[in-house]
């Protein structure tokens, strides 16, 4: 039988575990990043290591000829855990008395959803580092409404067709006002384009694909002195480590109530910076 402080560190663990399934359940940037790395995160300034595979050339090949390899060019990014983002709790013993469901729980899912919100600003904080997009910049953004917003996504998938991204898993991330517009145009389609393999499982935010982007609503974009900061690439270019997420329940020794704490550690790099895209939009 678990004494009661290796059954609390237990429920801890299990409940960062919840947590993190929410947050992936939940954040819109987690969907447009790739989260394939080694190593272990247990702290604060863990370091862990994630390989981006280099370009494989085709060749000419004639009957019983020997073919010639090549080592592919792999590129290898260390990435700090520098992030952490926290929240804690106090449930007042009467308030739980009187609630019909236990408040620790309820709470704890509503700090995956704060959390979640830290993160994906987190991810979409990368529009600084595109090195693709249309011509636009901070001081002249451009005025995307219904008519004219579909061709200005064309023209940011031009921006990255010259730079040979990859057209398989490229994205884009709208705020809710000019989703709307963008739902206003007929050659805006409500499912995934044809070459995406994940198209029977919707991820968070999705609503549908324009000029070969996958398309994701989020309210966490960045914007600076009234513009917005429309952010777009392809899966690859931003690599993401966690989150890993980490609780303590505890009674306080003061009053009477428990204190739920949640930290959650992650961290980020930009792995090819011409494979991400912003386009300045006046809000």
């Amino acid at each position: 039988m678990l004494s009661g402080q290796k059954y609390n560190s237990a429920k801890a663990e299990a409940w960062g575990s919840v947590v993190n399934a929410s947050i992936r359940e939940a954040a819109v940037g987690l969907s447009v990043v790739t989260n394939r790395f080694s190593g272990e995160i247990d702290r604060m300034g863990s370091v862990v290591t994630m390989i981006t595979p280099g370009s494989v050339t085709a060749g000419a090949y004639t009957a019983y000829s020997n073919v010639s390899f090549v080592e592919p060019s792999d590129s290898t990014l260390q990435i700090t855990i520098d992030q952490a983002d926290y929240t804690a709790v106090d449930v007042d013993d009467i308030d739980q008395t009187q609630a019909a469901n236990n408040l620790g729980n309820i709470y704890t899912e509503e700090a995956a959803w704060s959390l979640t919100d830290a993160q994906d600003q987190f991810v979409f904080s990368a529009y600084a580092a595109a090195n693709s997009g249309i011509s636009s910049d901070h001081d002249n953004p451009v005025l995307a409404t219904s008519l004219n917003l579909y061709a200005t996504i064309a023209k940011a998938a031009e921006s990255l067709d010259k730079k040979n991204v990859p057209r398989r898993g490229r994205w884009l991330a709208l705020d809710p006002v000019r989703v709307s517009n963008l739902r206003a145009n007929p050659l805006f389609t409500m499912h995934y384009p044809p070459h995406e393999l994940a198209a029977t499982i919707p991820s968070p935010g999705f609503c549908g694909s324009a000029c070969g982007f996958s398309v994701y609503s989020s309210n966490n974009l960045t914007t600076l002195s009234g513009v917005l900061k429309v952010m777009g690439g392809w899966r690859g270019a931003i690599g993401f480590a966690g989150p890993r997420t980490f609780q303590r329940f505890n009674r306080r020794e003061e009053g009477f109530a428990t204190a739920y704490k949640t930290l959650s550690v992650y961290g980020k790099k930009v792995a090819q910076p011409d494979a991400l895209l912003t386009i300045h939009v006046q809000k």
